[in-house]
């Protein structure tokens, strides 16, 4: 039964009750919705930027030993207008013990900034370097939460800068020889901070676990103007652990690049966590924007105080999550969130040191394609040093398999060894041609413009016997400088190892008996020196046409254990869309001809008519060749003796 009012009164009273309570519930509402619109659907207590005046004090978190989040003390001191267009950062002075110690240290980006107990912000910014006082600024938090709400409006496919051009000419020819330096200022040449009287982001602790400092030394410079400093710290075993409990704001927090056997990771602060959402760093690492990059707690073993600019030193644990933004504001993560991550499998067998295994997990991520191989190179290069006495010369078989989501495998080989360049004998010079070998054929399957399926797996055996064992091309010598078409040259090859001893082997070479007379030249040389010319004389031929193309151009790079004998003729070849196009008629010459201007075609002085390969059991290089005469067999000329051609 519905209860019925007693008196008119006591009904009256209720109703009043009523629509009281509907007021304050309109009232809360109308409080409540601008909050979390202001917000972004964040429950944070904020205080907006336009509340925030000079000569505040509040209070910021980090962690400076361990996990333990400690407070030091804040002070505005202005607001800089514009310092970005159309955003404002908060200008601060940082007070507390720590704080006077170390100022503004390296890793503590994020911090989460708080005035009246509420978040204004997060630490990302310090005045140059050599400052007698702790000045720091503060990315406001409207602008962080700008860059969760990116999330929301994800692109299905990443649109990222591709080098594939660059890895495919590097994995053929390995010039230039500053190829990694080049390549990463390219890309990231916008991260460059500004002079030492600047206000610049904090730099970031790029984290080398596992790496000695000689393997780090050439890439200091190069990170510290990309915004970074390069840190070692320690490896802790990770358990992949989905919980998310102890990270909260002010806790120290990774992005993991590599990591293993030895790992490679950048750290900063958490600025704030809500559920599963979790804010960091206050600007930008690589400013990729959407990301997929693998989130780990971090534990601060140090924090070492300098009057240059303090540090860091941190290693990180427990993968927890995903950064999923990575933008001018700050990067967006979201925690119980399981990363993609590519296995690699690295056996080595030395005959002085056995056999040794390291297992790497590379971030699979599209947005940092062009930055994976960089750092895989660098991990490849702790391991095989470390597997070699650091003072021998050493020769290696390099075996590759490139495992796919379709079931396929790539696999590649070649081999490789010490040996003397411009006079010195650089022990430590295979080993980055390993790794270059290695790391640039990933960057081909990771960045090419074809539908390609993604690499899923890598397995490398890598076979090390001492001493250098290399071969230079000496000279050349044929039994006739004439010879008719369907004839054969005996060839006499002359090489000289570095250790003194003379190589010398023969092998006839067939002359194509459809060749009309004319001059033929014999080229005998390295793969190296041979695809050097090939590419000069005709580099449409190195461009693929789609994936089986490209597939076909990594497995069939000629090997550096081996010498290559090429005869090439003069005569009129078109060169249509990369395709050599011999012994047209003239009237289809013509009319190939006149497309040049277009770029549709080009006329080349020579082709190729064969290629003989000559297997060595050691590397060669250098390269010579010998002009040679085609008669018409009818011609009885006597023609003079040979001279060897030492060019």
């Amino acid at each position: 039964m519905t209860p019925s009012c007693s008196s008119l009164t006591t009904c009256d009273q209720y109703r009043k009750k009523i629509v009281t309570e509907k007021i304050l519930l309109i009232i809360l509402f109308a409080l409540f919705v601008p909050a979390m619109a202001q917000n972004g659907g964040w429950d944070l207590d904020i205080m907006p930027l336009s509340k925030v005046k000079p000569g505040m004090s509040g209070y910021g978190k980090t962690v400076y030993y361990g996990t333990r989040i400690d407070t030091f003390g804040v002070k505005v001191l202005e607001i800089l207008k514009n310092l970005y267009p159309k955003r404002d950062v908060i200008l601060i002075r940082l007070s507390g013990s720590q704080a006077e110690r170390s100022g503004v240290v390296s890793g503590m980006s994020g911090s989460p900034i708080y005035i009246e107990n509420k978040l204004i912000g997060a630490l990302a910014m310090r005045v140059g370097q050599f400052m007698k006082e702790p000045i720091a600024a503060v990315m406001p938090i409207e602008y962080m939460l700008e860059v969760s709400h990116k999330e929301a409006q994800r692109p299905d496919h990443e649109n990222v800068f591709s080098f594939f051009s660059d890895y495919l000419d590097f994995y053929l020819c390995r010039t230039p020889s500053d190829f990694w330096k080049l390549m990463l200022k390219r890309q990231f040449s916008h991260l460059a901070s500004g002079g030492p009287d600047h206000l610049q982001p904090i730099a970031t602790p790029l984290v080398f676990s596992g790496f000695q400092s000689s393997v780090l030394q050439p890439y200091h410079d190069l990170f510290r103007s990309l915004g970074f400093v390069v840190t070692t710290g320690s490896a802790a075993a990770r358990s992949d652990d989905e919980r998310n409990s102890g990270i909260t704001a002010g806790s120290a927090i990774s992005q993991i690049f590599v990591d293993g056997d030895a790992t490679i990771n950048s750290t900063g602060t958490v600025t704030a966590v809500e559920g599963h959402k979790l804010l960091a760093f206050g600007h930008h690492v690589f400013n990729l924007g959407p990301v997929h990059v693998p989130m780990a707690r971090a534990q601060v073993l140090a924090t070492l105080p300098s009057m240059m600019a303090s540090s860091k030193m941190a290693m990180s644990t427990d993968i927890i999550g995903v950064f999923r933004q990575d933008r001018l504001a700050g990067v967006y993560g979201e925690l119980n969130r399981a990363p993609s991550m590519i296995p690699v499998h690295l056996d080595i067998h030395s005959n002085v040191l056995g056999d040794t295994q390291y297992r790497f997990r590379m971030t699979d991520d599209p947005a940092v394609n062009n930055l994976t191989p960089f750092f895989l190179r660098i991990a490849l290069f702790q391991a095989f040093i470390a597997s070699r006495l650091s003072s021998e010369s050493a020769t290696t078989h390099l075996e590759v398999d490139f495992s796919f989501a379709d079931g396929d495998t790539l696999h590649l080989q070649d081999f490789f060894s010490t040996y003397n360049r411009l006079g010195v004998l650089e022990t430590g010079y295979d080993v980055a041609a390993i790794c270059d070998f290695i790391t640039s054929a990933l960057g081909v399957l990771l960045v090419n413009d074809f539908d390609a399926p993604a690499v899923e797996k890598i397995d490398i055996r890598g076979n090390i016997k001492p001493g250098e064992n290399v071969a230079k091309l000496s000279s050349i010598r044929i039994d006739q400088s004439s010879v008719e078409p369907g004839d054969s040259l005996l060839l006499k090859v002359i090489m000289q190892k570095t250790n003194g001893q003379r190589l010398s082997f023969l092998r006839h070479i067939p002359i194509p008996d459809q060749k009309d007379p004319g001059r033929l030249t014999l080229i005998v040389g390295s793969a190296s020196s041979i695809l050097r010319y090939e590419i000069q004389l005709n580099p449409e031929k190195y461009r693929p046409v789609d994936y089986e193309h490209l597939r076909t151009l990594l497995a069939e790079r000629r090997k550096s254990n081996a010498l290559y004998v090429q005869l090439w003729a003069r005569d009129g070849t078109m060169l249509v869309q990369g395709q050599e196009m011999s012994q047209l008629p003239p009237s289809i010459m013509n009319v190939m001809d006149s497309r040049r201007s277009r770029g549709e075609s080009r006329r080349l002085n020579s082709r190729m008519l064969e290629e003989y390969k000559i297997p060595l059991d050691c590397l060669a290089i250098g390269a010579k060749h010998l002009i040679i005469q085609v008669k018409d067999s009818k011609d009885s000329q006597n023609w003079p003796e040979f001279e060897d051609d030492e060019s």
